[in-house]
């Protein structure tokens, strides 16, 4: 399941109009997340649940 902060940072991304949020630890600047970046999690957990569901449904007894 996908962590709540990446759909944060998708909401800021489009109120601000911006593509990219750079990443803080503290003070450290650990690096930008990139639209890209939270489509493909997105996407990535959208195939896992899709898997999940199929796994289920195809189950034999």
């Amino acid at each position: 399941m996908v962590d709540a902060g990446i759909f944060k940072a998708m909401q800021v991304m489009e109120e601000k109009n911006i593509r990219h949020i750079p990443i803080f630890d503290s003070e450290a600047l650990l690096g930008m997340l990139s639209i890209k970046d939270v489509v493909a999690t997105l996407m990535a957990d959208r195939d896992t649940e899709l898997n999940s569901m199929a796994d289920y449904i195809n189950v034999t007894y």
